[in-house]
C-alpha cells in the first residue's frame, strides 16, 4: 500500500493546476502560459494526513457555476485527490489569514504550484 507523502501531494497539485489551466484557458495554457492564479498550502500533522488548502482566482469573465464545475473536473482527474469537501467562491480576508497561519505551525506553502499575482502578468488574448 502506497502512503501519501509530501512529494505525491506536490505532484498531484501540479497535475491539478495543469488540468485546471487547460480546462479554463484551453490551448492558451500551453501556448501562451495562461494560468489560473492560485495559492496552495500543504498541511500535515500528528493528527492529520497530508492535505491541501487552495485559494484560486476565478477568471472575471467566467460564471461561478462553470468555474466550480471546472475545478471539480480538474480535481477529479488527480488519482490521489480523494473527496473534495468545500468550494467557496469569493473567499474573504479570513480565508487568506487562515492560509497565512503557516508561520506558526509546520505547514508550508507549496511554491512549486503557486501562481502569485505580483510575480506574473498573464494577458494572452
Amino acid at each position: 500500500m502506497t502512503v501519501l507523502t509530501e512529494d505525491i501531494c506536490r505532484q498531484q497539485l501540479l497535475g491539478f493546476g495543469v488540468a485546471l489551466d487547460r480546462l479554463v484557458y484551453g490551448n492558451a495554457a500551453r501556448r501562451y502560459g495562461k494560468r489560473v492564479r492560485r495559492v496552495v498550502v500543504l498541511e500535515n500533522g500528528e493528527d492529520r494526513v497530508w492535505h491541501a488548502h487552495l485559494a484560486i482566482e476565478k477568471p472575471p469573465t467566467m460564471a461561478d457555476v462553470k468555474f466550480r464545475k471546472l475545478v471539480m473536473e480538474a480535481w477529479d482527474k488527480c488519482p490521489w485527490s480523494g473527496r473534495q469537501e468545500d468550494i467557496q467562491l469569493d473567499a474573504d480576508e479570513g480565508w487568506m489569514d487562515y492560509l497565512g497561519k503557516i508561520r506558526s505551525k509546520r505547514e508550508f506553502i507549496s511554491w512549486s504550484d503557486c501562481v502569485v499575482v505580483e510575480a506574473c502578468f498573464n494577458d494572452a488574448k
